[in-house]
């Protein structure tokens, strides 16, 4: 294995000044987002990254708000903070490892990643959120009738949000995704079950999807 480590930096602002309408009231307010990412790659299959927003925090954002007939007050709102919204590290344990299979022969090549990392799943239709979560991928399947099929397991144990976009602890997360490319289009099939320590309020949840 060669490590090479570089760094770089790089991110996203967005600025908007609107106005909505909820029922007889209406909000008008200037905000602001920052995603600011730090790249450390070590290898050309490992890296680690970490991320911060630090103009929002939990869906509030860093502006003014204008409207004194808003439901919050009017003024200068701020969301400073340097929480982490990114922080993990993925790799191949075939490359990471390369002795133990340099005929590349045993199906050690294995992609994984571990920490607080973005998952996007079914377009964000079943999980758009940032989890503290392990993750295993196998790659280059190739089932009879198929170019290729991706599998992955992921287990998450911390920062999970349901559907009220509210933060629950004692939650766990449980997700097997797949995708699998025929000729004519890609067909991806995903199932997760959430486990609450809390309450009886467990839940299982799947999407399939098509692309071509």
């Amino acid at each position: 294995a060669v490590w090479q480590p570089t760094l770089m930096v790089f991110g996203t602002y967005r600025s908007a000044v609107q106005a909505f309408h909820n029922g007889d009231e209406t909000a008008s307010e200037w905000v602001n987002r920052l995603d600011l990412l730090a790249n450390v790659e070590l290898t050309k299959t490992e890296r680690i990254l970490v991320g911060v927003q630090p103009l929002s925090e939990e869906g509030r954002f860093t502006g003014y708000i204008f409207d004194p007939n808003a439901t919050s007050e009017s003024g200068f709102d701020d969301e400073y903070n340097l929480e982490l919204t990114t922080l993990f590290f993925e790799g191949d344990i075939g490359e990471l490892i390369p002795n133990a299979d340099p005929d590349d022969v045993k199906g050690l090549d294995l992609g994984f990643s571990v920490g607080l990392q973005p998952m996007k799943f079914q377009e964000g239709m079943l999980i758009n959120d940032s989890i503290e979560a392990i993750g295993i991928t196998r790659n280059t399947l190739l089932p009879k009738g198929t170019s290729n099929l991706q599998l992955t397991f992921i287990y998450g144990w911390d920062d999970i949000h349901r559907d009220d976009n509210v933060q629950y602890d004692d939650l766990h997360l449980f997700g097997i995704f797949t995708s699998t490319d025929f000729h004519r289009n890609t067909v991806r099939a995903d199932f997760v079950y959430v486990e609450d320590e809390n309450a009886d309020a467990d839940g299982a949840y799947w999407g399939v999807s098509s692309i071509q």
